[in-house]
């Protein structure tokens, strides 16, 4: 019991956070943008674009898997604790160390999907650079986030689909949006 009201009262007092975001250009001001969680739609946040700069600045009872639209394009990254800036050009947030984590492998993956000359070639090197990274993460959110990221752009069928299920933590397979790749490959 003492271990678990520990964790209650961690996560009761919650974490605050800072992101910020300057956009290439001014054609968004005025416009409002929503930090919302990726398993529940849930708006976490808002923040107003001044210029062509924002800034969300709250407190979060937990570390989520959030994303912030931009129209149709969307930056995708953990909500963790610290200060954290969007790098628009790769889509994705530095400054803390799961989002670190997240902007290298992006930076990595994409230089991959350039390299590859067929589908077939880039799923299978999405794959295969994503396993090792899944093991050693099975258990947190950046983990979560490679499995995501790697059935949504490398859409991995049969063998390696299974097989990028095999070493994912439990989390990750029930997370919402890796469930519905789930249900299509079933």
């Amino acid at each position: 019991g003492i271990v678990l009201m520990s964790m209650t009262s961690c996560q009761a007092n919650g974490f605050k956070y800072q992101i910020n975001g300057t956009l290439p250009d001014e054609s968004w001001d005025g416009e409002t943008l929503y930090l919302t969680d990726m398993a529940t739609s849930e708006v976490i946040d808002s923040a107003v674009i001044e210029g062509a700069t924002y800034q969300f600045d709250g407190k979060a009872a937990q570390e989520a898997l959030c994303q912030i639209k931009f129209g149709r394009p969307a930056v995708r990254f953990v909500l963790e604790k610290g200060q954290m800036t969007v790098d628009h050009e790769v889509m994705a947030v530095k400054g803390t160390a799961m989002n670190d984590s997240i902007h290298n492998y992006i930076t990595e993956m994409y230089t991959l999907m350039q390299a590859a000359t067929t589908e077939e070639e880039w799923t299978k090197m999405a794959c295969k650079f994503s396993t090792p990274i899944l093991k050693a993460n099975a258990d947190n959110l950046f983990g979560t986030y490679v499995l995501w990221f790697t059935m949504w752009q490398a859409q991995p069928k049969g063998e390696d689909f299974d097989n990028l299920l095999a070493v994912a933590g439990e989390s990750s397979k029930s997370f919402a949006p890796i469930q519905s790749f789930i249900e299509r490959n079933e």
